[in-house]
């Protein structure tokens, strides 16, 4: 891992791949290392290292993003799933399914970061919420235009 902390910007560049970071121990090696970099960034909401966890499967890569990002989450039950981006003022700026049927278990779409509008997303943090039949999950998605 590469890190820079220039104090007005931060930089971080890594080839880790945490699926193989689970040790079964409580807190987890995965969670805890998720954490450190989350820190780094300044986007940890919470002490509490238990807390973090992949909301229902559901995540984005690459996050930062830039340009385009994927979207991955698991639909245990084939419900509907609605997946929108909204920006820090409350406002839908991309809905990406609404009560769309997807098939059950891991599911994964790919997008651009544009509006309804087909403008780029600006450099900031937005908000993504999955819904489905069971559940609603939020996670926090960073877009970097360079």
């Amino acid at each position: 891992m590469v890190a820079n902390d220039a104090g007005d910007y931060k930089t971080v560049a890594s080839t880790i791949d945490f699926g193989g970071l689970d040790d079964n121990l409580f807190p987890s090696t995965k969670k805890v290392l998720l954490a450190r970099i989350l820190d780094f960034f300044g986007l940890l909401l919470d002490d509490n290292v238990s807390s973090i966890e992949v909301n229902n499967g559901f995540y984005c890569r690459p996050n930062p993003a830039s340009g385009k990002a994927t979207f991955v989450f698991n639909n245990q039950k084939g419900d509907e799933v609605s997946i929108d981006i909204f920006d820090l003022n409350g406002n839908v700026v991309k809905t990406i399914f609404e009560g769309k049927k997807v098939y059950s278990g891991k599911n994964s779409i790919t997008i651009d970061l544009t509006d309804t509008n087909g403008k780029p997303f600006s450099n900031g943090i937005y908000l993504c919420r999955l819904k489905t039949g069971q559940s609603t999950n939020i996670l926090k998605l960073v877009v970097v235009e360079y």
